[in-house]
């Protein structure tokens, strides 16, 4: 056992030394302006970013998948949802309207994203042909998270006030609506499909509907990511307040000390190690095993991935 201190914090366990992490190529995605109000859509590996957009519409980058040697993003830029993979954009609307692709997962040949058109239109597009998974009667509705699993293509997101969870297009509630409700990440493992977002002001996460609150609903929080290890073991980033955390081998870990606001916007294990991104103050992070990592400044990273 070790006594890692971790954003003001000692954490015990036997988890926060750092093994592959040398070993690895780290992605994240993200955002960052040309001192104008457009974001320029970002990639960076292992810390040098290359920019998706040129800055000429307002563009950002959501998620990051690794297939084989090819690395696929979801985004936008100007009124079109679109992908890159290795950097060569595809879009997948007309840009008539606004449309956003917040997520993206490759299994085969075959490249799912999902995201929303217009007002409350979820949507899931597989190989660019489009699926509505809600009727746009809910401005609020999306789609954020996609995750394949054999021919089950699962998808997690908001409609009606509730956190939902689409399982080759048919909806599930994973709350009732009391409070506002949404799911943002989405992973299955095996039979079990796990889902992590917020109730109301709680974040919690979802193992096959059944809830497990992180926060106890004193603060707004929100949990944004979920990954699951080889073992079953469940890996969680969420925000408590200003607080920026994760759930890992089964205990809370606070990344940051609350002198600035913070957000722990995705998580990634590989191995014994857990990376998770996100932002504290006006610093871009990476904490690898509970260990910060400063790479940036003035952007916004959504996603990370390790390989």
């Amino acid at each position: 056992m070790v006594d890692v201190s971790v954003g003001g914090q000692i954490v015990v366990g036997p988890t926060f030394t750092v093994t592959a992490a040398a070993a690895v190529n780290i992605y994240v995605v993200g955002a960052t302006n040309n001192n104008s109000s457009n974001g320029i859509a970002k990639i960076w590996k292992n810390g040098v970013a290359t920019s998706l957009t040129d800055g000429s519409n307002d563009a950002h980058a959501y998620s990051v998948f690794l297939s084989s040697t090819d690395v696929y993003v979801a985004g936008s830029d100007g009124f079109f949802a679109e992908y890159w993979k290795n950097g060569v954009a595809t879009k997948l609307t007309d840009g008539t309207g606004t449309a956003y692709a917040h997520s993206i997962y490759v299994s085969g040949t075959d490249v799912f994203v999902a995201g929303v058109v217009g007002a409350g239109v979820a949507t899931l597009w597989k190989n660019g042909v489009a699926t509505n998974l809600t009727d746009g009667s809910d401005v609020f509705a999306d789609a954020n998270s996609v995750f394949v699993n054999g021919t089950d293509v699962y998808v997690a997101g908001r409609n009606n006030n509730k956190a939902v969870v689409w399982k080759n297009g048919a909806a599930t509630a994973l709350t009732d609506g009391t409070n506002i409700g949404e799911a943002f990440s989405i992973v299955v493992n095996g039979s079990d499909v796990y889902a992590a977002g917020s109730d109301g002001s709680t974040a919690k996460y979802w193992k096959n509907g059944v809830a497990t609150s992180l926060t106890d609903g004193s603060n707004l929080a929100v949990a944004r990511s979920i990954a699951i290890d080889n073992s079953g073991g469940v890996f969680v980033s969420f925000t408590d307040g200003n607080l920026a955390k994760s759930l890992a081998y089964g205990s809370t870990v606070t990344l940051t000390n609350g002198s600035s606001q913070a957000f722990a916007n995705a998580i990634a294990v590989n191995g014994t190690d857990v990376y998770v991104a996100g932002v504290e103050g006006n610093s871009d992070e990476i904490w690898i095993n509970g260990i910060a990592t400063s790479f940036a400044s003035a952007c916004y990273i959504l996603s990370i991935a390790v390989k």
